[in-house]
This record gives structure tokens, sequence and C-alpha cells, in this order.
């Protein structure tokens, strides 16, 4: 499976004013928290991970390194993102009762073990990920990305959604298509 982050129009629940995500047809939660101290938090959805339960959420975000995080769930993706701040940076995965966490942190991007040990960890909660319904081959990396705004053609920051190609915000409630 290939993600390709366009803009696709998809008409989605709203309960008690907030937008749902639709996990059957693999629309999930997406959001972008700053972590310098300016609380901005930005939220979108995202089609292509498959995860069919639980949240991911990874301090290793290009360019800003921002937590980025992705979920079926918001209480599932509020308690990755606690967990990565807990633990200084990192990559985290958060489902049912389990929290796992590959802990980086060195500026959030690095760990202080050895290439061994977190070769293992990296190992384990990708094979967590993809008993998730993950298909990506690489969802960390991939989500990764999701926050980089030089690459066409939507990208989430702090800031909210935006659309490279048309250099501008994209408002996720327009109605007006």
């Amino acid at each position: 499976m290939k993600l390709s982050l366009k803009k696709i129009d998809k008409d989605l629940k709203v309960e008690e004013g907030i937008i749902k995500e639709n996990i059957e047809e693999d629309i999930l939660k997406l959001a972008v928290v700053e972590r310098y101290g300016n609380n901005n938090i930005s939220n979108a959805f995202i089609k292509g991970f498959n995860l069919k339960n639980g949240a991911m959420a990874s301090s290793v975000a290009h360019d800003s390194h921002n937590i980025v995080v992705l979920g079926t769930e918001s209480e599932y993706m509020a308690k990755a993102v606690n967990l990565i701040s807990k633990n200084k940076g990192g990559l985290a995965i958060v489902y049912d009762d389990v929290e796992k966490i590959l802990k980086l942190p060195i500026a959030g991007l690095m760990s202080d073990e050895d290439i061994g040990s977190v070769s293992k960890e990296l190992y384990e909660i990708n094979k967590i990920i993809k008993t998730l319904g993950c298909t990506l081959e690489s969802p960390f990396m991939t989500l990764s990305f999701v926050s980089l705004l030089v690459i066409p053609s939507l990208r989430l920051s702090d800031k909210g959604l935006f659309d490279v190609d048309e250099f501008s915000f994209v408002d996720l409630t327009n109605t007006n298509n």
C-alpha cells in the first residue's frame, strides 16, 4: 500500500461537535503537537495506514520535530503523546491497556542505548503496529514525513493542514465544494 497525502473529500460523522474518524474506510485522526512551549495543536485526517486499533506517535517529525500522532481514538492519541513527553522523545504505540515506547531522550531524536538494543526495540514496535493492522512497510518513517511542509501535497504542521501545491492552509470543515 502506498501512502498518498493528496486531498480527498469525504463526509465524516460529527458527534457533539467533534469530527469522527472512520476506521472501516481507513480514515484516521492525525495531529501535530508542538513541543516547544507554545501549546499549538493541529488536527486533520489521514488515509493509508490501515490501523484498526490504537495510536502511534513520534517525536521524529521532520522538519520541526514536533510530536506527530495518528490513531483510532483521541484517548489513545493523547496517551501516546503523553508517553513521548514523559520519556523526552521516542516512538510510541498505545492500544487497549498497552503502552510501548522506543525512548529517544536525546533531543527527541536519538537514543542513548546501544545499537543492538535500539534495533531490537524498533523491530518489536514495528511488529506490534503491523498486528494492529498497519500495512505500511515503515510506518514510523512514513509518519515522520507527514509534517514536512516542503513535500507536496498535503502536510500537517502545528499551525494547521497545509497544501504545499497551493501554498495555503486548508479548512477541514469547508462545505462549499
